[in-house]
């Protein structure tokens, strides 16, 4: 089911196997059923016997098992061509262990060969492989005998060589303190634990490749790379790695295995039909990411998302015309020009103050309407300036009132003209409220309205 669903994404490449050997042997079955044919690279564990994987090598081109790059123990060999039920007869577990390893028997009824005619350990299927595993014993006997010689020396010296002394003596649970502190020399290696009572520095482990000979069509382990524990530290080997077709390389040079691609800045991960695997999805504009990358949250009111991260909102930043900008340079340039026409008009209003069109004209009203166009053009720089309480509430204020002296006069002369007209179709000489006085009255009734609207709004 695994490989089905690997070999369907076309993503993750790259399985890492922790299991017992009998569920490897299942695995390797399945990758022979599946046909993985290279498309998948495995990393085995130490226990993976070598003997399992090459039932599977055919499929299993690029996979590497992680071996311990071991010194043979020089004594080992010797020691263990000598070991028989006969040279240890005290040995409780090897008489039936050579039971077991040879499937033999020492009743001479049994229809099994008998086990007398086993000369030693030797001759047991697999022996290569057995002394292999057999000198991690050799290194567990090591530490737990310099571990009790450690206990003894320092509780109950004189109770070396004395069995029931010795019995009285050692307390188990006190052994483990000095197990701990345990540093064993050994063949290329020196075995110690670290704070976590975790064996430090003790092997060197060495990464082999299957890899596929074209010319005779064989398959080969060949060493690619090596971890030193004693440096903490792996030695890679690129040159000497080969990896299938099938398999997508990085730029890197390696193989790229990702069931789904980091999300990028401003996404959120949807968790997918698999643990390993996710969809990206990227929040709106006006969001941000949650602490937890899984959802997206609203920025509030004048905030905007920090557009390096996503993650934090931040004020907007304040943005609008600049003096020096060039339509702040012409907007400036068309007030100074509309400031000397007014006050060009003025001056020609009072120059002619007496003359018969200003004065049948209202000289009053013509003079608000020129301030408020004064007003209204100098009010022009107030667009330009930097956005602030009091500039906004000035350009609105400005702007509405210079609004109305502009055009409250007009629509208070309109309205005379009207009634003028009105009345003389009516033949009525005495018509009310057409005085100049009474025409600044209105125009300043209108102008308060106004003024009350505005201050009415700022306040509120």
């Amino acid at each position: 089911m695994i490989l089905h669903d690997l070999l369907e994404r076309n993503a993750s490449r790259v399985l890492v196997v922790y299991a017992y050997p009998s569920r490897i042997t299942q695995l390797v079955s399945s990758i022979n059923r599946v046909e993985v044919k290279g498309r998948i690279v495995f990393i085995f564990p130490e226990c993976t016997p070598t003997s399992f994987l090459r039932r599977g090598q055919a499929n299993m081109v690029g996979s590497i098992k992680i071996d311990f790059d071991d010194i043979p123990d020089p004594l080992f060999p010797k020691f263990i061509r000598q070991v028989t039920p006969w040279t240890l007869p005290h040995d409780p577990w090897l008489k039936a262990n050579w039971e077991g390893i040879f499937s033999c028997s020492y009743d001479s009824n049994s229809s099994k060969p008998s086990c007398y005619d086993y000369k030693g350990i030797f001759e047991a299927p697999g022996f290569p492989s057995i002394s292999t595993i057999a000198k991690r014993y050799i290194d567990l006997v090591y530490v737990i005998a310099t571990a009790l010689h450690d206990y003894i020396s320092e509780k109950c010296p004189d109770a070396a060589g004395n069995k029931m002394a010795l019995r009285q003596c050692v307390k188990p649970h006190e052994i483990n303190g000095f197990i701990n502190k345990v540093s064993v020399e050994r063949p290329g290696r020196r075995i110690r634990f670290n704070e976590e009572q975790e064996t430090a520095h003790a092997y060197r482990h060495v990464f082999n490749q299957i890899q596929h000979n074209s010319r005779d069509d064989t398959y080969t382990n060949i060493p690619v790379a090596k971890y030193v524990m004693e440096e903490d530290r792996v030695e890679i080997s690129p040159d000497d790695m080969a990896w299938s077709p099938h398999i997508p390389i990085g730029s890197n040079g390696y193989p790229v295995s990702v069931c789904s691609a980091p999300c990028q800045v401003g996404e959120i991960y949807i968790q997918g039909d698999k643990i390993s695997c996710w969809e990206c999805y990227r929040c709106r504009e006006f969001e941000i990411v949650s602490p937890d990358l899984t959802s997206c949250q609203a920025c509030g009111l004048l905030t905007w998302p920090d557009q390096d991260t996503f993650s934090k909102c931040v004020l907007i930043p304040v943005s609008y015309l600049k003096y020096t900008d060039s339509y702040g340079i012409l907007l400036l340039s068309g007030t100074g020009v509309g400031l000397l026409a007014t006050v060009l008009s003025v001056l020609v209003v009072i120059k002619g103050w007496n003359r018969r069109v200003i004065k049948g004209a209202n000289r009053q009203l013509i003079i608000i309407i020129l301030i408020g166009i004064g007003l209204a053009v100098g009010n022009m720089p107030m667009f330009v300036a930097r956005p602030e309480t009091w500039t906004c509430y000035t350009t609105a204020l400005v702007f509405a009132m210079s609004f109305t002296l502009i055009y409250g006069p007009m629509v208070v002369k309109t309205i005379r003209v009207y009634r003028i007209f009105r009345a003389s179709a009516k033949l009525q000489t005495d018509i009310k409220f057409i005085n100049d006085q009474s025409q600044l009255v209105f125009t300043g009734i209108i102008f308060m309205i106004q003024v009350n609207d505005q201050f009415t709004w700022i306040c509120s």
